[in-house]
Protein backbone atom coordinates (compact mmCIF):
# COMPACT_ATOMS: atom_id res chain seq x y z
CA UNK A 1 0.00 0.00 0.00
CA UNK A 2 2.62 2.35 0.94
CA UNK A 3 4.55 1.50 -2.49
CA UNK A 4 1.28 2.31 -4.09
CA UNK A 5 0.70 5.64 -2.38
CA UNK A 6 4.34 6.95 -3.22
CA UNK A 7 4.39 5.66 -6.92
CA UNK A 8 1.02 7.52 -7.09
CA UNK A 9 2.76 10.74 -5.53
CA UNK A 10 5.80 10.49 -7.60
CA UNK A 11 3.55 10.27 -10.93
CA UNK A 12 1.74 13.44 -9.60
CA UNK A 13 4.99 15.08 -8.85
CA UNK A 14 5.92 14.47 -12.49
CA UNK A 15 3.40 15.48 -14.46
CA UNK A 16 3.45 19.17 -12.16
CA UNK A 17 6.68 19.35 -13.46
CA UNK A 18 5.88 18.64 -17.12
CA UNK A 19 3.17 21.05 -17.13
CA UNK A 20 4.94 24.09 -16.75
CA UNK A 21 7.54 22.73 -19.33
CA UNK A 22 4.10 22.48 -21.59
CA UNK A 23 3.13 26.24 -20.69
CA UNK A 24 5.99 27.99 -22.05
CA UNK A 25 5.40 29.60 -25.49
CA UNK A 26 8.22 30.21 -28.00
CA UNK A 27 8.76 33.51 -28.87
CA UNK A 28 11.21 33.07 -31.37
CA UNK A 29 10.71 34.42 -34.47
CA UNK A 30 9.63 37.90 -36.16
CA UNK A 31 7.09 39.60 -34.81
CA UNK A 32 5.40 43.29 -36.16
CA UNK A 33 3.74 45.75 -33.93
CA UNK A 34 3.77 49.21 -32.34
CA UNK A 35 4.21 50.93 -29.57
CA UNK A 36 1.58 53.84 -28.66
CA UNK A 37 2.53 56.32 -25.55
CA UNK A 38 -0.44 57.20 -23.34
CA UNK A 39 1.16 60.85 -22.99
CA UNK A 40 -0.42 64.05 -25.56
CA UNK A 41 1.76 64.83 -28.37
CA UNK A 42 3.86 61.75 -28.88
CA UNK A 43 2.43 59.71 -31.97
CA UNK A 44 2.32 55.54 -32.47
CA UNK A 45 5.26 54.30 -33.66
CA UNK A 46 5.75 50.90 -35.40
CA UNK A 47 8.28 48.55 -34.39
CA UNK A 48 9.81 44.92 -35.32
CA UNK A 49 11.31 42.29 -32.91
CA UNK A 50 13.63 39.89 -33.89
CA UNK A 51 13.69 36.87 -31.39
CA UNK A 52 15.23 34.15 -30.47
CA UNK A 53 14.48 31.48 -27.61
CA UNK A 54 16.29 28.89 -25.68
CA UNK A 55 14.50 27.73 -22.73
CA UNK A 56 12.96 30.81 -20.77
CA UNK A 57 15.93 33.28 -22.20
CA UNK A 58 15.10 35.56 -24.99
CA UNK A 59 17.55 37.47 -27.32
CA UNK A 60 17.63 39.40 -30.22
CA UNK A 61 16.66 42.90 -31.17
CA UNK A 62 13.81 45.26 -31.29
CA UNK A 63 13.88 47.85 -34.75
CA UNK A 64 11.76 51.14 -33.92
CA UNK A 65 10.34 53.02 -37.04
CA UNK A 66 10.67 56.24 -36.33
CA UNK A 67 10.20 59.99 -38.12
CA UNK A 68 13.97 60.03 -38.13
CA UNK A 69 14.69 56.55 -39.47
CA UNK A 70 14.87 53.23 -38.27
CA UNK A 71 16.55 52.65 -34.37
CA UNK A 72 17.84 49.05 -33.35
CA UNK A 73 17.91 48.60 -29.95
CA UNK A 74 19.56 44.98 -28.92
CA UNK A 75 17.70 42.99 -26.12
CA UNK A 76 20.30 43.36 -23.40
CA UNK A 77 17.48 40.80 -20.88
CA UNK A 78 15.03 38.98 -22.08
CA UNK A 79 12.88 36.01 -20.36
CA UNK A 80 9.18 34.64 -21.03
CA UNK A 81 7.87 32.61 -17.86
CA UNK A 82 4.78 30.94 -18.67
CA UNK A 83 2.74 33.09 -20.78
CA UNK A 84 4.94 36.39 -19.80
CA UNK A 85 7.14 38.25 -21.60
CA UNK A 86 10.11 40.78 -19.96
CA UNK A 87 12.50 42.32 -22.76
CA UNK A 88 14.96 45.46 -21.35
CA UNK A 89 17.10 47.22 -24.20
CA UNK A 90 19.79 50.05 -24.25
CA UNK A 91 21.51 52.15 -27.05
CA UNK A 92 23.92 54.17 -26.51
CA UNK A 93 23.32 56.71 -29.23
CA UNK A 94 25.73 59.46 -29.83
CA UNK A 95 24.90 59.32 -33.78
CA UNK A 96 22.11 62.49 -33.83
CA UNK A 97 21.37 63.89 -30.16
CA UNK A 98 24.04 62.18 -27.74
CA UNK A 99 21.48 60.25 -26.12
CA UNK A 100 21.15 56.86 -24.13
CA UNK A 101 17.91 55.28 -25.03
CA UNK A 102 16.35 52.21 -22.79
CA UNK A 103 13.15 50.19 -23.74
CA UNK A 104 11.36 48.01 -21.97
CA UNK A 105 8.48 45.66 -22.78
CA UNK A 106 6.40 43.89 -20.45
CA UNK A 107 3.87 41.67 -21.54
CA UNK A 108 1.51 38.85 -22.15
CA UNK A 109 1.95 36.01 -24.84
CA UNK A 110 -0.96 34.41 -26.39
CA UNK A 111 -0.42 32.04 -29.71
CA UNK A 112 0.84 34.33 -32.45
CA UNK A 113 0.39 37.65 -30.43
CA UNK A 114 1.80 40.02 -27.23
CA UNK A 115 0.24 42.57 -25.54
CA UNK A 116 1.63 44.72 -22.61
CA UNK A 117 2.95 47.64 -21.37
CA UNK A 118 6.17 49.78 -21.98
CA UNK A 119 8.23 52.01 -20.57
CA UNK A 120 11.36 54.50 -22.58
CA UNK A 121 13.76 56.56 -20.78
CA UNK A 122 16.54 58.89 -22.78
CA UNK A 123 18.44 61.51 -21.08
CA UNK A 124 16.53 61.72 -18.12
CA UNK A 125 13.27 62.01 -20.05
CA UNK A 126 10.35 59.43 -20.30
CA UNK A 127 7.31 58.11 -21.08
CA UNK A 128 4.95 54.73 -21.25
CA UNK A 129 2.58 53.39 -23.45
CA UNK A 130 0.81 50.03 -24.71
CA UNK A 131 2.13 48.34 -27.31
CA UNK A 132 1.10 44.81 -28.80
CA UNK A 133 2.83 42.80 -31.84
CA UNK A 134 2.06 39.50 -34.35
CA UNK A 135 4.14 37.31 -35.02
CA UNK A 136 4.84 37.06 -38.89
CA UNK A 137 7.34 34.49 -39.20
CA UNK A 138 9.38 31.95 -37.32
Amino acid sequence: MKRRVLVVMLLALLSLAGCSIFLQVNVTGIWEGTLTPQTTGNLPVDFHLYLAQSGNVVTGHIVVHTGLGNRRYDILTGMVDGEGIFLSTFRDDTSVWDEDTEITLTGRVSGTRMTGTYDKTWDHHGYSGIWWAEKTSI
